[in-house]
């Protein structure tokens, strides 16, 4: 009897990994490698996943690419771009769920969305809420606070965020769950890092609130900031 080949099973392996454990047990080309498998049932796509993300360098940059880009990456094709746009509109979809007739025009209403947002965080926090020309709220993406201090979330990745999201106007929320609500130097810091990508990208950053449990700061309403709006 001929020897089954090395990677037999591999396929149901990974499938059945996925559903027996949390998605974040997995690595990010372990997710595009399965993903893959419908697009190419046959291909081994391990290779694919990792080309995808070494070419696009973050989940966010694979499914913010178009499809042009993605298909010139080795192992992907036309039917793995058009798979892994339709991924990306979905997930956009996703995000904006939820968010109809939520309208923050106001430095009230934007300081209690965001004091809302974070009522059961007890970690630091960096929200993005994306706004649109009238001020309603279309989506939001929540980053790790000592990520975006540390600079392991750069300006790359937050660039690729924005224009996945198809943003053109933001706020931002800073969540201390210890703090008293004031802006602390870091907290000057990423605004300052924000407004000059926002500028660079043709985004306008509307404000950005620093909120603790009990309280919420607006940048922009206490002229603590320079917001160009």
């Amino acid at each position: 009897m001929a020897d089954k080949p090395v990677h037999s099973g591999h396929r149901q392996r990974m499938k059945q990994r996925f559903l027996n454990y949390p998605p974040e047990f997995m690595y990010d080309h372990e997710l595009f490698e399965l993903a893959l498998f419908y697009a190419r049932p046959v291909v081994n796509t391990n290779n694919s996943a990792h080309a995808l993300l070494k070419s696009c360098g973050s989940v966010s940059g694979v499914l913010s690419s178009d499809i042009s880009e993605l298909e010139k990456i080795d192992g992907i094709g036309r039917n793995s771009a058009v798979f892994l746009k339709i991924l990306s509109e979905g997930v956009m979809r996703f995000l904006a769920k939820g968010c109809e007739d939520m309208v923050l025009d106001t430095f009230d209403s934007i300081r209690s969305f965001f004091t809302e947002y974070f009522s059961d965080a007890d970690s630091e926090l960096m929200c993005i809420a994306v706004v649109d020309a009238s001020m309603a709220l279309v989506n939001t993406v929540c980053l790790p606070y000592s990520d975006v201090i540390s600079g392991a979330i750069g300006h790359r990745e937050l660039a690729e965020l924005l224009i996945m999201r198809r943003a053109f106007r933001i706020l931002t929320g800073i969540y201390h769950p210890l703090g008293c609500g004031f802006p602390q130097s870091d907290d000057f810091g990423i605004t300052h890092s924000v407004s000059e990508l926002c500028s660079t990208l043709g985004i306008e950053l509307v404000d950005s609130v620093v909120c603790c449990k009990t309280s919420a700061y607006s940048m922009r309403s206490s002229g603590a900031f320079s917001f160009g709006r």
